[in-house]
């Protein structure tokens, strides 16, 4: 699998969660501290994602 690289942030694929917030939902964790807790999960974790990228590397 191939993924077309635009050099850029494409806004087409952000989220507008306007409507959600309105019926009362907020996040349980603030986007900064969440993306950094997963950065913290993988990089701890290596076992868990090495196989799969092994696996994805022996298919192309």
């Amino acid at each position: 699998m191939r993924l077309l690289v635009t050099g850029c942030h494409d806004r087409r694929y952000s989220v507008d969660d306007r409507k959600i917030r309105e019926l009362g939902y907020a996040p349980r964790v603030p986007f900064p501290g969440g993306l950094a807790r997963t950065v913290d999960w993988y990089r701890d974790n290596p076992q868990w994602w090495k196989p799969l990228r092994q696996e994805l590397s022996a298919a192309a």
